[in-house]
């Protein structure tokens, strides 16, 4: 190293990469998109009271409606409930996997 030069800290290295993450557009984008995703998975069993798995078969395949704003599947179900739903779990096993991969890594 030159005289004066000092090794870059791992906070130094840490902001770096953050300013370099918020500068880029399209990182941002993405980090905005899965934040909404996760608040939305997080926060729609409190703000969607349907049950994902509740059969109704006289609405089946209707489109979207104030009942059902994404609509219903072929057996009658809510697709916001079924959205929230597997997103839970989609996160749940993500979530584990990554933990898993970090512990035996």
């Amino acid at each position: 190293m030159s005289e004066g030069a000092t090794p870059t800290t791992r906070s130094g290295r840490a902001r770096d990469v953050w300013r370099q993450f918020r500068s880029h557009r399209g990182a941002m984008v993405g980090m905005i998109v899965i934040g909404l995703i996760v608040l939305a998975v997080l926060a729609g069993p409190w703000l969607w009271h349907v049950d994902p798995t509740e059969i109704a078969m006289h609405v089946r395949n209707k489109g979207p409606s104030p009942a059902h704003p994404l609509g219903t599947d072929q057996l009658g179900r809510d697709m916001p409930a079924r959205l929230i739903a597997g997103g839970r779990v989609s996160l749940t096993v993500g979530l584990t996997a990554m933990l898993m991969s970090l512990s035996l890594g």
